[in-house]
């Protein structure tokens, strides 16, 4: 017997709604969220009456910190790191039931404490689970920056940032800063990012300055060449969607991680298969 897990966009407050079904439900007939359904899909389906198997990021590899939004901002790696709100307020939906994540909403960021060890200048790897609501939007998921808008000193540089411009036909692009402010951006060619309103899972790793991006337990695109090194970012500090040269993301985010090393091939795969491969696909 096969159960549906349904998801649907509420017209109302723009957040997401999920339901199971026996059957996929197309109609929204048991969507239970203000408004009326909008963009109904199939999130998932439960085979056998077993239940959903899909898990939130583990602290395996010596993270920094893990921030998976289960109702609050604490980290889960056991080093302190809990988030605050930089900006809007603090607000959390479902990406499937149960399944909580931070809701962005277009209006809030997150800013972690201010920690030299977020500084990282070299080999780092980004992990993230997120749902867009807007297509082609291009904020940062994830940013190592200056808490100055639009500065160009050193001190302010981007040591690191992710953007998905999810469901606009563009690839994901990394960023950072250099020195005298020159910027690194790596865009794979050939590429196309998921669709909005799905959860979607995101790796980014910096090896001796090449980048490699993963979605969904699959490399995307090829690495890039070699990039020049970060540089300084004395004052930097970690924002999570967006940062104070605005782009705020209209999404959810369902968990962050970030390790201060750039994690071989295998053990990117095993966070895949720890989290959502066991129930999308493992790899």
């Amino acid at each position: 017997m096969t159960t549906y897990i349904m998801q649907a966009v509420s017209s109302s407050d723009g957040k997401l709604y999920g339901w199971q079904a026996a059957t996929a439900d197309f109609a929204a007939s048991g969507y239970t969220g203000p408004g009326s359904p909008q963009h109904v899909a199939i999130a998932g389906q439960i085979q056998g009456g077993s239940g959903l198997n899909i898990a939130k990021f583990t602290n395996n590899d010596s993270p920094i910190a893990v921030w998976n939004f289960n109702g609050n901002l604490n980290d889960s790696s056991g080093n302190g790191q809990t988030l605050a709100v930089s900006v809007g307020a603090e607000s959390y939906s479902d990406a499937f039931p149960g399944f909580r994540g931070f809701y962005a909403n277009a209006s809030s960021t997150l800013i972690a404490p201010n920690s030299a060890a977020f500084r990282i200048l070299g080999d780092i790897t980004l992990f993230a689970m997120v749902q867009s609501n807007t297509q082609g939007q291009t904020g940062g998921i994830i940013s190592q920056t200056g808490p100055s808008s639009n500065s160009e000193a050193t001190a302010d540089n981007y040591l690191y940032e992710i953007t998905m411009p999810f469901g606009g036909g563009n690839a994901p692009s990394w960023f950072h800063e250099t020195t005298a402010a020159a910027n690194q951006l790596y865009t794979p060619s050939g590429v196309r990012t998921p669709f909005i309103h799905n959860l979607t899972w995101i790796c980014a790793t910096r090896t001796s300055n090449v980048v490699q991006f993963w979605v969904n337990g699959r490399k995307l695109g090829a690495a890039s060449s070699a990039l020049s090194a970060a540089f300084d970012g004395a004052n930097s500090r970690l924002y999570i969607s967006g940062n104070p040269d605005g782009g705020i993301l209209d999404a959810l985010i369902a968990g962050v991680k970030i390790c201060p090393s750039a994690l071989a091939d295998a053990n990117v795969l095993a966070e895949w298969n720890a989290t959502m491969g066991s129930f999308f696909n493992l790899v």
